[in-house]
């Protein structure tokens, strides 16, 4: 079986679901993931090693291992890094196969079964997204991010501004390394899309995905390792597999502990798991989602009064 790590650098404290990400991380427990925080964690899964620490130090094995003028003030600069992880941390991934970056607000389904030891075989880079992609640890590889230009990536890891580096480069414009792999590696990139990434700032759950399948009115349900995506397609409920659930920029409640079962509903709930996901079941989420979503329209009018009238 082809070793894997992921290189999960967080500063800051954790999002309320945090939890459920370790609780999906530790039932892929053939995949290791290793955490840079200044956040003290307990009782952690034996597949994740954790690094105290604080972004000065992160900063300075980018000064040692890939450029010594790197520039790293705030964490979010991180997302630029993450294409450059392979180099950054080489001292912490020597001997796997590979090396990758994820997010922490998403809970992961059964990685080996989408990210088969045949695929990795053939593919040297998994994914062109930020929050889940994996690169075979080589040292042409890990240094690939150079061919976008050397004087370009100088400059991006001084500027404290982001360019989606791991991606589609600024403004998602061209220019990231997800482009490069298009234009010259096609062959040995393997992008099929097997996850589903929640659309921000919504209340429905709505995933490239599942639109592609043809499926509405979406949530999770997550059994010891498993995660499940239903939904309703053409009038009827639909239940696939999935990689994970990136559940991103949006606030989140957590109503349930993070067990080995647990549901995951629009707009952002975590709730007991529910065995049997009927239309009805839908019906009743639908409801719920409408009267959140009139609230809020009513509230941000009476918002949008009171400011008018007190000028």
């Amino acid at each position: 079986m082809k070793s894997i790590i992921f290189i999960v650098p967080y500063f800051g404290k954790f999002r309320s679901d945090f939890s459920f990400w370790l609780r999906s991380v530790g039932d892929n427990p053939t995949v290791d993931f290793i955490l840079f925080t200044d956040q003290v964690l307990s009782d952690i899964p034996d597949n994740v090693r954790c690094v105290k620490c604080d972004l000065a130090f992160i900063q300075q094995l980018a000064k040692k291992n890939v450029w010594p003028e790197c520039r790293l003030e705030h964490p979010y600069k991180l997302c630029d890094y993450k294409t450059a992880y392979g180099e950054l941390f080489c001292d912490y991934i020597k001997g796997y196969d590979f090396w990758g970056h994820c997010d922490v607000d998403q809970v992961f389904g059964n990685i080996r079964r989408f990210i088969t030891d045949d695929i990795l075989e053939q593919h040297d880079r998994i994914g062109v997204e930020g929050f889940f992609t994996l690169y075979r640890n080589t040292p042409e590889v890990n240094h690939h991010y150079w061919n976008l230009g050397e004087e370009f990536i100088k400059h991006a890891f001084t500027d404290q501004g982001i360019y989606g580096l791991d991606e589609w480069g600024p403004g998602g414009k061209g220019g990231g390394t997800s482009n490069w792999w298009i234009e010259n590696r096609r062959d040995r990139l393997w992008m099929d899309h097997v996850f589903d990434s929640i659309e921000p700032y919504t209340y429905r759950f709505i995933t490239k995905r599942a639109e592609q399948d043809g499926v509405k009115n979406v949530m999770f349900t997550y059994d010891s390792g498993t995660l499940t995506r239903h939904g309703l397609q053409n009038g009827q409920v639909v239940s696939d597999e999935t990689l994970l659930a990136h559940v991103q920029k949006r606030s989140v409640q957590t109503e349930t502990p993070a067990d080995n079962q647990f549901c995951i509903v629009p707009p952002g709930r975590y709730v007991a798991y529910k065995s049997n996901i009927t239309k009805s079941y839908f019906i009743l989420m639908n409801l719920r989602i409408s009267i959140a979503t009139l609230s809020n329209k009513i509230r941000n009018k009476i918002n949008k009064l009171l400011i008018w009238k007190r000028h």
